[in-house]
């Protein structure tokens, strides 16, 4: 997937969302190998955090194998890129939201059988290797999730405050870009559990 897009790094608020809906109505599926190879390409991408705002706690993983740009970092985010299966109505109209929890059943054993996941924004990163990459963000919410895909991840719960104090040094940019997002927003800190109470 690919179309062309302002090249910036930002989150995005959601009030944005869905003038991405222009990038999959004036983009082209092609295969992937020729979009790696092309950074004039942008390639969408989703990327879920995973929350549990009761226990004040966050689903990391880090990456074991795969994608050697991507090998030990650790991330917040699961998913991957659009294809063309997300345009089936297989979990509804929108491509981008199918491509989200496509990744998230390939990657995840989840106790929520009905994904339910909310759009935060957008990241970018023009400093990274992986520069023509535009993430989608969305937050999932849940008690319970597990690595799948352990030939490619080790996946484990922590708290916030282990997140903040240990392991925010180590996460790649857009994990880094989506947790001081949520983080910083007094709104979205309330409601996922960041805020004092």
């Amino acid at each position: 997937m690919y179309s062309s897009f302002k090249n910036t790094s930002f989150i995005a608020p959601d009030n944005f969302l869905y003038k991405i809906t222009d990038l999959v109505g004036a983009g082209d599926i092609i295969d992937r190998s020729i979009a790696e190879n092309n950074q004039l390409l942008t390639q969408l991408v989703s990327y879920t955090l995973i929350l549990n705002p009761k226990s004040k706690r966050i689903f990391i993983a880090q990456r074991i194998s795969g994608d050697e740009r991507l090998q030990n970092s650790f991330c917040l985010g699961f998913g991957g890129h659009v294809s063309i299966e997300d345009f089936s109505l297989q979990f509804g109209s929108d491509p981008i939201r199918n491509a989200a929890i496509r990744e998230l059943r390939e990657e995840l054993f989840i106790q929520n059988k009905n994904l339910d996941i909310k759009h935060l924004g957008y990241t970018r990163d023009l400093k990274s290797s992986t520069n023509e990459h535009l993430g989608i963000i969305f937050v999932m919410t849940t008690g319970s999730a597990r690595i799948r895909e352990t030939d490619k991840l080790r996946g484990f719960w922590i708290s916030y405050d282990e997140l903040i104090n240990e392991y925010y040094s180590l996460l790649e940019s857009w994990s880094k870009h989506s947790f001081d997002y949520i983080y910083e927003s007094p709104i979205l800190s309330k409601k996922y559990g960041f805020a004092a109470e």
